[in-house]
């Protein structure tokens, strides 16, 4: 059995508005290593809580974080996980599609180059073979002119 935890990023158009982009993402694992895992991203949270003093139970959705503002939640840290991937790959999409362009609110050190090194981070965990169209298995749909 697997666990799998599901985030979005953009807005899919119901009742009225429509981003320009709608990113679904998940993370999935094996119920047996949830626990290994869970520590795993605890870690990382007390590296955060001591290197750059964040609340240890502070959310960080991707894009707060980015802007400097994150909030408090008790939501999952898996769930956070899976909305920053979310994020990144929104970002990537709007790039690749040539439909968004970075956000100026965005710091200045949020680049291509950071994003793609982001995902290069991330594509040991993606499914390559998803898309053949994308390096990082990405799928588009509908599919990019």
């Amino acid at each position: 059995m697997h666990l799998v935890y599901y985030d979005e990023s953009g807005d899919d158009g119901y009742p009225q508005y429509s981003s320009p982009l709608f990113v679904l993402s998940c993370i999935y694992l094996p119920a047996v290593d949830w626990r290994e895992d869970f520590e795993i991203l605890a870690a990382f949270r007390r590296t955060l809580a001591h290197d750059f003093h964040f609340p240890f139970k502070t959310e960080l959705h991707t894009r707060e974080f980015l802007l400097n503002l994150p909030k408090n939640s008790r939501q999952s840290w898996f769930i956070q996980l899976a909305d920053m991937v979310a994020c990144i790959v929104y970002l990537h999409v709007g790039l690749a599609t040539a439909t968004a362009s970075l956000p100026s609110r965005l710091p200045h050190q949020v680049d291509a180059r950071l994003l793609n090194g982001w995902l290069t981070d991330l594509s040991p965990v993606f499914n390559l073979r998803a898309s053949r169209a994308d390096p990082y298995g990405i799928v588009f749909i509908p599919n990019p002119p």
